[in-house]
């Protein structure tokens, strides 16, 4: 027996039937276990540009609930949201006619309207037919809608030629003699209103029809259906095929927090003009608070507040979009390899979720206490955050530090964890920085955690000081030597601003950690990349230097707002000028300021190279040498730095 119908409906039934308050007897709502809007506008352009050449752009499936009662029919939405999201979008736009520009104006259509206002028009017949062309593209880009009612009429359009065009006010006399002229022009009005209706056929696509499937099997079956209908297509992720499976495996949540993120994922649909199943069912504020939620919505909301409370550790996403944070840490600190996560509902079904939530919200602020102190340098001038780490690396440190203190089968205290906790507490800062120079979490997956985490790798001790430096060196000549800079505001190494961070992070204090730094190159980008030189004649015959200009070993950090106005000069070259040449400091001050340079910067004046012939091999070399010698001095101050944290062999 058949479980579906096929109808056709036009857009603009969908459109009212997905609306609060419907007028054409169908109401469509959303059912909760549907995701976010997530095509980007090029997608949705697309999909009406293909509706406006009239080609095929598949069917929306609906499931009908058996309620007879009254004249109203009740669907759910269950497949094409995407698509349904795009159209609502494209309707309920002011300017419906966004898409029309002036190559869709025929020059003979320009040409007539021209010739009919420049009877009494002095301007210059060039300009008068561009000007045309601009009133008419934005007059058209106003317009409400497709209806006399909207505005769309040939009378209108008149009006806003005589006045844009012929630069006459409305009220006055001249106004209306012109208006009145044209409004009884019938040739006039024809090409107007023909011109119009071209507009109208292809920009309204309210009577468009639109394949709708009905389904009216069980409604148990809905999530299994969605399930299949969309695991193979690319836009829809394995979190949001984990929203319909976990349906009926529901918890309340006691954290408003949590709540509040899930809300704000549905209240982007709401705004979209949809109807959700969820607001029905939950309406107000004390009905949000006491609804149980299924598992997809506590990880979703999860996923939003740690990003939220941890922003050292987790990069945030869209607030309609699941965090891929949440998903995939219960997981790991309950024991489950990702690829099995479809089970976390067995494994959490007898757990407190908010004991479970409080101990793991325990573990990520102990691991980001841990990490705070290097990593919270920041510096100012970066709109973004500085995250250096692969999400895996910090759910293994997580997951980690959960699993040493508590049994993830009942959430109870392990007999003895302090001691393991302490072993973590100093080996994972220096465990965080030797993966990331070794690109470790690069490519790791499913396997590479589970397998950290199950083997409590960072219980190991860290690499001893030799294999520190023999790491650091190999990193160093690999990864910093061979940069190639090409343009002068090339991007720097996160790996090399990360390893500073550790060098400067006992040199600074906590409000100089707190104010940030600035990134100061020791040798001048101007010095180097531009075409330098004593002599002008030698600017053709060389290249740019393109070296590694970029190194580590030319970097440095001052506190914030510290850097010095230098131009193209060395520090030393700089205070040497104020002190000798302008005598802005006497000989005592230029002392000073020289060492306290000379300290913030970890570089004596006496290492600095000459570079009067950068051009050449020589300068070159000695600029490279100098990036050796300093490097050598910066991995001496790591060791010193850290020595307590690194065993000796």
């Amino acid at each position: 027996m058949s479980k579906f119908d096929i109808e056709k409906w036009t857009v603009k039934e969908l459109i009212d039937a997905t609306s609060a308050s419907p007028r054409f007897g169908k109401k469509v709502t959303i059912p909760e276990f549907q995701r976010s809007a997530v095509w980007p506008d090029k997608d949705r352009d697309a999909l009406i540009v293909s509706i406006k050449n009239g080609y095929p752009f598949g069917s929306l499936l609906m499931y009908k609930e058996n309620d007879e009662t009254g004249e109203m029919k009740y669907y759910k939405l269950i497949d094409g949201l995407q698509r349904t999201h795009a159209l609502k979008r494209y309707t309920a736009k002011r300017n419906l006619n966004i898409g029309f520009n002036d190559n869709r104006l025929n020059d003979k259509f320009i040409d007539f309207v021209a010739q009919e206002l420049d009877r009494s028009s002095k301007q210059d017949k060039g300009k008068i037919r561009k000007r045309i062309r601009v009133v008419i593209v934005l007059w058209l880009r106003s317009i409400r809608g497709f209806t006399l009612t909207d505005g769309l009429q040939a009378a209108e359009l008149i009006k806003t030629l005589v006045g844009k065009i012929l630069k006459l006010e409305p009220d006055t006399s001249e106004f209306h003699t012109e208006f009145g002229r044209l409004n009884i022009n019938k040739t006039f009005l024809i090409k107007l209103e023909k011109f119009l209706e071209s507009v109208r056929k292809e920009y309204d696509i309210s009577e468009v029809k639109i394949p709708v499937i009905i389904y009216t099997g069980a409604s148990t079956e809905l999530p299994t259906i969605f399930t299949r209908l969309n695991k193979q297509g690319k836009e829809l992720g394995p979190y949001e095929i984990l929203a319909a499976q976990w349906l009926d495996y529901r918890q309340p949540i006691k954290n408003e927090e949590i709540i509040d993120a899930i809300w704000k994922k549905y209240e982007i649909l709401e705004k979209a003009g949809f109807s959700l199943d969820v607001s029905e069912q939950a309406p107000d504020e004390e009905s949000r608070r006491e609804r149980e939620y299924t598992l997809f919505e506590y990880l979703f909301g999860l996923g939003q507040y740690l990003s939220k409370e941890f922003p050292l550790l987790f990069k945030p996403v869209r607030v309609d979009q699941p965090n891929p944070i949440s998903f995939n840490l219960i997981p790991a600190c309950l024991g489950l390899r990702l690829k099995d996560r479809g089970k976390l509902h067995e494994k959490t079904e007898d757990l407190n979720i908010s004991g479970l939530e409080e101990r793991i919200l325990e573990a990520a602020e102990f691991v980001d206490s841990i990490l705070k102190p290097v990593i919270s340098i920041h510096q100012p001038r970066r709109a973004r955050k500085h995250i250096c780490h692969s999400d895996y690396q910090i759910i293994s440190m997580i997951a980690t530090a959960f699993q040493v203190r508590y049994d993830k089968s009942n959430l109870s205290e392990i007999d003895g964890w302090q001691d393991n906790r302490n072993a973590l507490e100093k080996h994972i800062l220096m465990r965080y920085l030797y993966d990331i120079l070794r690109n470790a979490w690069g490519s790791s997956g499913d396997d590479t955690l589970f397998d950290t985490v199950k083997d409590l790798t960072y219980l190991n001790p860290p690499p001893t000081k030799e294999a520190w430096e023999r790491n650091l060196d190999t990193w160093f000549n690999e990864k910093q030597m061979t940069l190639r800079h090409v343009r002068r505001k090339a991007p720097l190494n996160s790996a090399a601003i990360l390893l500073l961070k550790y060098i400067y992070a006992h040199k600074f204090s906590d409000i100089e950690k707190t104010q940030g730094y600035d990134i100061e190159h020791i040798i001048p980008v101007g010095k180097l990349v531009s075409s330098l030189g004593i002599y002008d004649s030698y600017r053709d015959s060389y290249d740019d230097y393109r070296g590694p200009v970029n190194a580590i070993s030319n970097l440095g950090f001052l506190e914030a707002g510290k850097n010095m106005a230098k131009g193209d000069q060395t520090f030393a070259e700089y205070l040497e000028k104020k002190w000798y040449s302008s005598h802005e400091l006497t000989y005592g001050e230029y002392q000073d300021e020289l060492q306290r340079y000379e300290e913030q910067l970890i570089c004596k004046k006496e290492l600095l190279p000459k570079l009067e012939f950068i051009l050449h091999s020589s300068g070159r070399d000695s600029f490279e040498d100098f990036l050796k010698n300093r490097w050598e001095r910066l991995k001496a101050e790591f060791i010193k730095a850290w020595r307590d944290y690194i065993p000796t062999e």
